[in-house]
């Protein structure tokens, strides 16, 4: 028997890809690593909208 359940992640309201793609470089830009929004930010959008992130990631900073 199959139970359909509501999504566990749903996309992600007033998505923009370039800003998501920025705030991931601050996160891991220099010495340290901002893990939390690095985990935020993954977690809270859709594979969609992650694949969206990584395009937009290798048009800013042209490496991923």
């Amino acid at each position: 028997m199959i139970i359909l359940q509501d999504p566990t992640v749903v996309p992600y309201p007033n998505f923009v890809p370039a800003e998501d793609a920025k705030l991931l470089r601050e996160a891991m830009k220099g010495f340290g690593t901002d893990e939390g929004a690095i985990i935020d930010v993954l977690t809270a959008r859709t594979s969609f909208q992650r694949q969206d992130i990584i395009q937009s990631y290798k048009e800013l900073f042209g490496r991923v």
